[in-house]
Formats: C-alpha cells, structure tokens, sequence
C-alpha cells in the first residue's frame, strides 16, 4: 500500500473512471513482439549504427 502513495497516485486506479484506459498492457506487449522476437533470433545489434538501423526499420514496419 505505501507504493501507492505521491502525487502520482491517483493515476494508478484511473482505468476504474476512464472506460478508455485498457486495465491492462496486453496491447502494448502484442505490438512490440515482433522486434522482441526478432532481436532474440538474431542476438540484437553489436554497435550502435545497427541498433539505429534496426530501430528506423521496427518503426517503419509496425507503421505499415
């Protein structure tokens, strides 16, 4: 109970007033798989022009 507590509180509980906050992160998870699995096959990046590389090509991807 004492990690609910701050200024911040209040925006813990908010899907129980606001029917458009999902209780849940399961949307989130299923759009953010694919680079999950991906970066798991392939073992990720080894410096950061790859990591650049395969953020821009994720993003175009999930905007198709």
């Amino acid at each position: 109970a004492r990690r609910f507590k701050g200024k911040s509180a209040e925006n813990y509980f908010r899907f129980l007033t606001e029917s458009e906050i999902e209780p849940t992160n399961n949307g989130t998870e299923r759009q953010i798989r694919p680079v999950v699995i991906d970066r798991r096959i392939t073992q990720g990046t080894r410096g950061d022009a790859g990591m650049r590389w395969c953020e821009r090509i994720w993003t175009i991807l999930a905007t198709l």
